[in-house]
């Protein structure tokens, strides 16, 4: 299994390089060959022998004609493991229409950071065996976008669940949008690590329980 985490934007409240090398060192921790890359093009998506993509980024702009091509790669077996920031665009969404489509969700605000608990709803290969955790982290409320994702985690804020965990499958790939991931703490919480290595099997189209 060969995985490249990509980071990416212009961003004053993440630490994107940071937080690729901690999704990179849980990756390796976990015997998983990943590598870390900046930006979108062809090189950093990686040719046949990339398994899935982990993204961790920031207000980027990706053009249509690579939004089309990320969307042709994972519809043809590419895994996507999309993090936190990742629905959060610099551009109006409609110019990230298939991006948003992809991935099923657009940030729309979050509270101020805070510890929070992440409840398991539904049990997937994703969510299997891990239990519900505490989490200090941005709490991000989303809104759908594209077709229904299934949601498998959620937190509670003003009297309503939001979506922590979704995923879906699109043609031959699989896709997985993880909310959580602001910063170290929340990075290397137990609870995400397993949440994120699950996510890259899962979407890698490893078997197992």
């Amino acid at each position: 299994m060969r995985v490249r985490v990509l980071i990416g934007g212009n961003d004053d409240w993440h630490d994107l390089v940071g937080a690729g090398t901690i999704l990179k060192e849980a990756l390796v921790a976990a015997g998983i060959e990943a590598t870390m890359h900046v930006g979108w093009g062809e090189q950093q998506r990686g040719g046949p022998e990339t398994s899935a993509l982990v993204m961790y980024t920031n207000g980027m702009r990706m053009t249509p004609q690579d939004q089309e091509a990320l969307c042709g790669l994972v519809a043809g077996g590419l895994g996507l493991v999309a993090i936190h920031t990742c629905a959060v665009l610099a551009e109006p969404p409609e110019f990230h229409a298939r991006w948003l489509g992809l991935i099923g969700n657009r940030f729309v605000h979050h509270p101020p950071f805070a510890r929070f608990g992440v409840s398991i709803d539904r049990d997937h290969p994703v969510t299997h065996g891990v239990a519900g955790f505490e989490i200090e982290d941005e709490l991000y409320v989303t809104e759908p976008w594209g077709e229904p994702m299934a949601v498998l985690a959620t937190a509670a804020f003003e009297g309503k669940r939001h979506p922590m965990v979704s995923v879906r499958e699109t043609g031959r790939g699989r896709v997985c949008y993880l909310a959580n991931g602001h910063d170290a703490r929340a990075l290397r919480n137990p609870g995400f690590q397993s949440l994120l290595l699950r996510a890259v099997r899962w979407s890698s189209g490893d078997v197992f329980k």
